[in-house]
């Protein structure tokens, strides 16, 4: 599905300290985990979104490169690798929350093989890896976690 507007445009965020002052959100909350604008809007809610945008067909890689582009920072590896954290940390909170509250009887064979490559995956570095590397495969993680999560019969909802 091919969306040609950005989603966070018509994004209704409640948190004035999210938004500048035109009303347009601060995708930084989003992409640089740790920064005072990803403060500004609970981990829960900005998962919750991000989820949102995965399963309405967004590409989230144009997204990212889409506010790197705006920043005019293509080439920031800092940047680069700051998102790559915050799709890890993302995917990791998604994953201990559906553990702790869903039984693990419920997992397709599917997703417990997901989850492990994720587990697994953490401990491994990637040392031949480019900034850009990490950071796509991070968001593809999130990506691909956030499908099997809600394809296990919306146990995620």
């Amino acid at each position: 599905m091919e969306h040609g507007n950005n989603p966070f445009d018509g994004l209704g965020i409640r948190y004035p300290q999210a938004k500048y002052s035109d009303g347009s959100i601060k995708q930084k909350a989003f992409f640089e985990e740790g920064s005072h604008e990803s403060h500004s809007i609970p981990l829960k809610e900005r998962i919750e979104i991000l989820a949102k945008f995965v399963l309405e067909g967004y590409d989230m890689h144009k997204l990212v490169n889409n506010y790197l582009d705006e920043k005019d920072a293509l080439d920031d590896n800092r940047r680069k690798h700051d998102i790559a954290f915050s799709f890890h940390a993302y995917s990791f909170n998604l994953l201990t929350y559906i553990e702790e509250t869903v039984p693990a009887k419920q997992f397709s064979s599917n997703f417990k093989q997901l989850m492990r490559k994720f587990y697994d995956d953490r401990l491994s570095f990637h040392k031949e890896e480019t900034s850009s590397e990490e950071m796509q495969r991070r968001i593809n993680e999130f990506g691909n976690l956030v499908k099997e999560i809600y394809n296990e019969k919306n146990l995620a909802g």
